[in-house]
């Protein structure tokens, strides 16, 4: 049995936070999935970015996808991730910063 409850860090419509789950959840890293290829990689998963990051280092690095992340609050106050630390570690694997729509960003490679 799993319940939600309104976001707990701040007021944000629809955001909802797990509560009453008593259990585990297997986590995994992207790269342990073996992904031959991948042309877009999206991820919004409330401030835990960094670490979806870091776990999909070797499959950034062989598919050079279009990379979609949002920033907000959660990263810092949740998660001990400072804002701008998922665009320093791309621009360090060598993608660059294609554009900002609303609170996405969107980096690449360019060839």
């Amino acid at each position: 049995h799993v319940s939600v409850a309104p976001g707990k860090m701040y007021e944000h419509p629809g955001m909802e936070t797990v509560i009453g789950f008593d259990g585990d959840v297997e986590m995994i890293r992207i790269d342990d999935l073996n992904l031959p290829d991948i042309d877009l990689f999206k991820i919004d998963v409330e401030g835990f970015e960094y670490h979806v990051f870091r776990g999909a280092l070797n499959t950034l690095l062989s598919c050079k996808p279009i990379v979609i992340f949002e920033e907000n609050i959660r990263g810092p106050l949740e998660h001990d991730v400072a804002n701008g630390t998922c665009a320093l570690m791309l621009e360090s694997l060598g993608a660059r910063l294609l554009s900002v729509q609303n609170k996405d960003f969107i980096f690449g490679w360019i060839s």
